[in-house]
């Protein structure tokens, strides 16, 4: 649930592509809302506007061997204007601030079971 003109929709996929390969799919997230600026005259200046895409996949060539691979992107280009005088959501800045990011991130995992003593 989202306030102040704010949107948000998300959905997950998940399943079997092969019997021993599985994968797990969230497409991009995407995020908006607003604060009215009265000094500038603008409605976008504390928006949310991020995109977040998560993809993972699980890989059993074995009973004693799982691989897994995890990529996540992530896509910001938030502004920053917050402070209200009269906690109102009408602000008066006259250089509202932004917060702007760009990532990548991925993790490799691997748990292989074979001997009855450990596990690696």
């Amino acid at each position: 649930m989202s306030e102040y003109g704010g949107r948000s929709l998300t959905a997950i996929g998940s399943g079997s592509l092969t019997e021993q390969l599985g994968y797990r799919m969230e497409p991009p997230a995407n995020s908006d809302g607003d604060t009215e600026n009265q000094y500038l005259g603008r409605d976008d200046t504390n928006n949310i506007d991020e995109s977040v895409l998560r993809g993972k996949l699980a890989y059993s060539p074995s009973d004693d061997l799982k691989l897994g691979l995890t990529l996540f992107y992530l896509d910001a280009d938030n502004g920053y204007d917050a402070f209200s005088l009269y906690n109102t959501r009408k602000t008066l800045s006259d250089k509202p601030g932004r917060d702007q990011q760009e990532s990548w991130a991925g993790a490799l995992t691997g748990q292989w079971s074979g001997n009855e003593n450990f596990t690696l």
